[in-house]
């Protein structure tokens, strides 16, 4: 106690001149409406950039939680397009059975790698929401890969940036039918192979998937015409796509389940 009291005698006046200080203080800011000002607009720039800084960061830890939902909606969006394709097909041909092209699974992306040979892509989702291999995956942006092995609760694709895919594809203004494949090289560019040299090709010109499988529909986007070289007495064309997909920044995907995929894959196989 006797040294609390020598702390306060020993610094008697530093106290009392910040006591004159702070009442000296209230008086102006009470007496004078520039120094309100000033010190008003200095606290609100304070509580905004503090209030600012919060919701940034409540901005971001909710950011997974967004993502997961706008997945979830496109996955409903992709669902009721495949049913009205059904339905305007049904309305052009009274004959045909009105049945969705297939059904769409969305799926996060837990692993996936761009500067390998052979990538492959890693989604939380397998066997327990009736995954299997041979499915095609796609993004927002377009065609992602191919569902290459399935777990109960994991599967693994094998996406365009792996040497190992050819992809069925098309252009989209003369129906010319070409593979999609990667030479290794960079993440953003694959080849448009099988064009012959005749055949008219455009830079900008879409590719899209032909249909020609039990993978994917036809007419969902893969990439842009990046380059074309005719070159002199070869039969076909040296064609580069800029993917649509971007791999780099891939989160979230589509797993497309074609419908009677298994059984025209079988009809396929007796094909010699």
């Amino acid at each position: 106690m006797s040294a609390l009291l020598r702390f306060f005698a020993r610094f008697a006046l530093v106290f009392e001149f910040l006591f004159l200080e702070i009442i000296a203080f209230v008086l102006i800011f009470h007496a004078n409406a520039f120094q309100q000002s000033v010190i008003y607009r200095a606290n609100t720039a304070f509580v905004v950039s503090v209030y600012e800084t919060t919701s940034a960061w409540s901005d971001y830890f909710h950011l997974g939680i967004d993502n997961q939902k706008l997945a979830h909606e496109n996955e409903i969006l992709a669902n009721k397009v495949a049913r009205l394709e059904a339905k305007l097909a049904a309305v052009k041909d009274t004959s045909l059975v009105v049945t969705p092209a297939y059904r769409a699974i969305s799926a996060k992306v837990v692993y996936s790698s761009v500067n390998k040979i052979q990538n492959y892509i890693l989604i939380d989702k397998g066997k327990d929401y009736g995954l299997a291999p041979d499915m095609g995956v796609v993004s927002d942006e377009g065609v992602v890969g191919v569902i290459e092995s399935v777990a109960e609760h994991f599967s693994v694709v094998l996406p365009i940036l792996n040497t190992k895919l050819l992809v069925s594809g098309k252009l989209k203004t003369n129906n010319a039918l070409g593979s999609v494949v990667w030479n290794g090289i960079s993440p953003t560019i694959a080849q448009f192979t099988e064009i012959p040299s005749h055949v008219e090709v455009v830079e900008g010109d879409s590719v899209v998937t032909s249909g020609f499988s039990a993978i994917f529909p036809e007419g969902i986007f893969i990439g842009t015409i990046d380059d074309v070289d005719y070159q002199d007495h070869q039969t076909f064309c040296d064609i580069k796509l800029k993917l649509a997909t971007n791999f780099q920044s891939l989160h979230y995907v589509r797993v497309l389940d074609v419908n009677r995929r298994e059984e025209q894959q079988q009809i396929e196989n007796t094909i010699p």
